[in-house]
């Protein structure tokens, strides 16, 4: 079953049902505080065009982004679901507010300064990562299998109580020496970012952090390119028996006699939520399938562990 969101024990619809009084006590005590003081004219306005947007979402399904300068603002129940794009004192970043954004302000999702992204990652480092419903194939035990990254890593990463945990015994389909195989994953990790690029290509696409590598087809040869760096009409790696593309599903015990075709990047989308996202690390391959329709993604380097 999947886990059901709750803030301070209540659901996101009971949130949505309460009084503006009643959520503040739910909050921490600095935005509590804040919103008791009461709302600057800018927030008021702000508060009326999130009722117009979301009235034009039930009515029309269609979504419009708000645009304000009002970064303090607390972010509440009734926003989540809306693009709010926010000023960082250049430009509106588009916000997509989901719900465990819920009690932060929309400052803290609009960075006013380039985030310094290390060469070789280290714990606390910038790690190259893709958001958790992303699935990859592993094989425990003999059996093969596809599943969304974040629902194991999650898994291991609780069990341990760490964000960073090496692994034995899970095998993950990578790209070694010109052909699709399985190769042991040593170590997992997961961290939270405020950004991520969605990559649309031709069947399927993908989300990972701007400093995840992907690989692709350049002048006949194979490399890795940065997601913020990837543009329109790359060729991304994939997977296929030569007459058809595979999928995740597709992929199966008896049948790793598969080889590598292109497609085509056809949308990129950068945009501003709050999630975990999440890597493993190969020895010697630095790589992994990954997504409904596979696509080769770099790995993050192995961090000794204390």
């Amino acid at each position: 079953m999947p886990k059901i969101f709750t803030y301070r024990g209540y659901t996101l619809k009971e949130l949505q049902k309460m009084s503006m009084d009643e959520f503040i006590k739910l909050l921490p005590s600095r935005e509590r505080r804040s919103l008791i003081r009461g709302l600057t004219p800018e927030q008021r306005i702000l508060l009326e065009k999130i009722k117009e947007a979301r009235k034009i979402l039930e009515e029309k399904n269609k979504k419009i982004t708000v645009k304000t300068h009002s970064r303090d603002m607390v972010i509440l129940p009734e926003m989540v679901g809306l693009t709010i794009a926010v000023h960082n004192g250049k430009e509106f970043v588009p916000i997509e507010i989901t719900q465990e954004m819920i009690g932060h302000r929309l400052g803290e999702f609009a960075s006013t300064i380039k985030k310094v992204v290390h060469g070789t990652p280290g714990i606390g480092a910038s790690r190259a990562s893709v958001t958790g419903d992303t699935p990859i194939i592993i094989r425990v035990n003999g059996n093969l299998e596809p599943i969304e990254i974040g629902k194991l890593i999650d898994k291991i990463c609780e069990k341990n109580g760490k964000n960073i945990v090496n692994v034995e015994g899970i095998e993950v389909l990578c790209f070694n020496n010109l052909k699709p195989t399985l190769r042991p994953i040593q170590q997992v990790s997961r961290h939270l970012v405020s950004e991520i690029y969605r990559i649309t290509y031709a069947n399927g696409e993908i989300e990972a952090t701007g400093n995840h590598s992907i690989y692709l087809l350049e002048n006949g040869k194979i490399k890795a390119k940065e997601t913020s760096e990837l543009k329109i009409g790359n060729r991304l790696i994939s997977l296929t028996n030569g007459k058809h593309l595979y999928t995740i599903n597709d992929i199966n015990q008896n049948e790793l006699l598969i080889t590598t075709s292109t497609l085509e990047i056809k949308e990129i989308e950068k945009r501003q939520t709050k999630v975990y996202v999440y890597d493993v690390s190969v020895p010697n391959v630095e790589n992994f399938f990954a997504g409904k329709t596979p696509i080769l993604a770099h790995n993050s380097m192995y961090v000794p562990l204390k």
